[in-house]
């Protein structure tokens, strides 16, 4: 949530200045990625809490990061 809060922050203080080219860069580059990294941390920790953290739950969990190249 920190690292989500500062870039709109950022972003809001290059719009308030008008710093078009750091809003760009912002926004259809870093503040995607973040955003997305942010989702599939927090989705990872949820569903580990789900099963268990162990045994077949995890193994499952496991199979699907590995397939979706999620966490690299």
């Amino acid at each position: 949530k920190d690292v989500n809060s500062s870039l709109l922050k950022l972003a809001q203080v290059a719009a308030n200045n008008q710093d078009k080219h750091l809003l760009h860069t912002l926004k259809n580059g870093h503040l995607n990625i973040k955003v997305k990294t942010i989702y599939n941390v927090v989705r990872g920790a949820t569903q580990l809490q789900r099963v268990g953290g162990e045994g077949l739950g995890l193994y499952l969990l496991d199979q699907d990061l590995y397939e979706h190249k999620r966490f690299q």
